[in-house]
């Protein structure tokens, strides 16, 4: 049985396509089972898609009625435990009391006040930005922890570790108050003036649904929920890539960690201790650890570690998945806002191919006449195979093509069109055959634009026909798809030996700066950025380049002509 690449719980085995799902671990009693699966007795991609999307709503509405469920069952809780309505009630009553006891020392020492006034400013615009960064942090100072115990103590309520940190959240915001309207005296602005509206403006109605008690969702089905959000499109790959991230959070944090548990502490050290030291490929290498294990007992040698970029993907799908918990109520403050990856060398990015290097590339024998373009391709012959390993390279070089949009094209993708022969990149499939399927990274992907005339002049018109006469759906039947279902992943690989075969060895030198090659090359060209962003897919945020229908083909082909390498000579065929 066979995953269907982009569509959740969709398998295919023999032609026939099947619903599959795991049922949650903890929900694994109630619902009776480990696992759903069941045939959807079809062999039409598009009506399985459609069965499938409906089976899987259903399987989604039953876990999460029965993950409510066990949450929903009567815990064994102390009693006389605040609420956080009660906790911003017992913030706002120290507030009132502080500020009475502060006013009537005033009053007894009057000339005490008076002669230490400048010292005592000083003192207070310290004090502000000290609990101001405390705020901003989420940590508040010790003296706000032992307030919270103090307070609660007195109201004999007893609390838990979640509820303490509530009470102290509101506390800091009392204390932070207080600061504030002290300088506001200082200033002879009064101090009656309330900052902080939401918690001391007395005409405030409490919220209702803040009534109940403050008992915050693990991790895991905080995940759930952000993952399964219907506000929220994503394309499969990057659903695969936050899964991977989240994933990693979940085992570092665990899986049943109340969400409202972690503080700034832990997020500093889940960079600091965790994502900082981490080698790559960490879980493949050892399966058995977990990832805080890992690092603590392996950790990566600077330099072979994980990438700024991809320490900073962490960390941004653990800011993003806190931010929906304060947006859906379940968290008061996102506690990894603001925390950044470190900066290195690999922060540069990709780069362009030099002229030398396109030369190496267009030299090797794979353009020139090899053994076969399989096992032999690096070997001086007398073939010249001209399939997938031949084609992608020169469509990313003179079309600026993404790797899989390339891989994946149809053999009907290259027609004529106002008689200018043109190159369709579409998400658009045929038939029912998974092997046929097609991804596009965003919407500004998609586009019909004009062939290169130095791929027409190769050939790659007449192979397209000569693949379509021969009913291959795909224009590269050849290329074979990654276990996640992709075609980019084993090219890429390929394509990295390939480099090195010819010689070009730097890390930022891959696949991808191809399209970097050709975002040089149109600029050299004078293209205007709006035709450039159009021929390259590259999305079009400007307001004015949203209207119409966008350029003409016959201005696309002109700006296309004008992308030439000098050092790059082909043989025709």
């Amino acid at each position: 049985m066979r995953k269907v690449s982009g569509v959740d719980h969709l398998y295919v085995r023999d032609g026939t396509f099947y619903f599959r799902a795991a049922v949650p671990r903890g929900i694994q009693t109630p619902f009776g089972r480990k696992e759903c699966k069941a045939s959807l007795r079809t062999s039409d991609l598009k009506q399985a898609k459609r069965q499938c999307l409906g089976l899987a709503h259903s399987f989604h509405e039953k876990c999460d009625l029965l993950r409510n469920q066990t949450i929903a069952r009567p815990r064994r809780r102390p009693t006389a435990q605040p609420s956080v309505d009660q906790s911003r009630d017992l913030a706002r009553m120290w507030f009132d009391d502080y500020r009475h006891q502060e006013q009537q020392a005033r009053r007894d020492n009057f000339a005490d006040v008076v002669e230490n006034w400048g010292a005592s400013r000083v003192e207070a615009t310290c004090r502000l930005g000290v609990l101001e960064n405390a705020l901003d942090q989420g940590e508040p100072p010790l003296n706000v922890s032992w307030l919270a115990e103090s307070v609660s103590a007195a109201q004999e309520m007893e609390v838990t570790d979640s509820e303490k940190r509530v009470l102290e959240h509101f506390l800091l915001r009392a204390q932070l108050e207080d600061a504030r309207r002290t300088i506001d005296r200082f200033k002879a602005k009064g101090s009656d003036r309330v900052h902080d509206t939401e918690l001391f403006d007395r005409r405030a109605q409490p919220n209702a649904d803040q009534s109940a008690e403050f008992v915050t969702p693990t991790l895991k089905r905080v995940i759930d929920q952000f993952m399964s959000d219907p506000g929220r499109s994503r394309t499969s790959s990057t659903r695969r890539k936050y899964w991977t991230e989240l994933n990693l959070i979940a085992n570092v944090f665990g899986p049943d960690t109340p969400i409202g548990n972690i503080t700034r502490k832990q997020c500093r050290e889940f960079r600091n201790d965790i994502l900082i030291k981490l080698p790559t490929n960490a879980s493949k290498k050892f399966p058995k650890l977990s990832h805080r294990d890992i690092a603590e007992r392996f950790p990566a040698k600077e330099g072979f570690g994980l990438k700024p970029k991809t320490i900073k993907g962490y960390l941004d799908r653990l800011n993003s998945l806190l931010e929906f918990a304060v947006v859906e109520e379940l968290i008061i403050k996102n506690h990894a806002k603001n925390l950044r990856a470190p900066k290195g060398d690999q922060e540069k990015g990709r780069q362009p191919f030099t002229g030398p290097e396109l030369k190496r590339v267009f030299k090797s024998p794979i353009y020139t006449g090899c053994m076969d373009d399989e096992r032999g391709y690096a070997t001086t012959g007398g073939n010249n195979p001209r399939r997938g390993r031949y084609w992608v390279p020169l469509l990313a070089l003179y079309n600026g093509l993404r790797l899989e949009e390339a891989c994946q094209l149809h053999s009907a993708d290259i027609r004529l069109e106002d008689n200018v022969s043109v190159l369709e990149i579409t998400d658009k499939h045929i038939g029912a055959d998974v092997n046929n399927a097609r991804t596009l990274k965003s919407k500004a992907s998609k586009r019909v634009i004009p062939i290169h005339p130095k791929l027409v002049e190769l050939g790659l018109v007449s192979f397209a026909r000569r693949q379509k006469r021969s009913n291959h759906v795909r224009l590269f039947p050849e290329l074979r798809r990654s276990p996640k279902g992709n075609l980019s992943d084993p090219f890429s690989k390929w394509f990295g030996r390939f480099l090195d075969n010819v010689d070009v060895t730097e890390r930022d030198k891959v696949f991808h700066s191809f399209r970097h090659t050709f975002r040089d090359a149109l600029r050299d060209g004078e293209v205007s950025e709006e035709i450039a962003k159009f021929l390259g897919g590259w999305s079009r945020h400007e307001v004015q380049q949203k209207y119409g229908r966008g350029p003409s083909l016959k201005n696309l082909q002109n700006a296309i002509s004008k992308v030439r390498y000098p050092s790059v000579q082909l043989a025709l065929p």
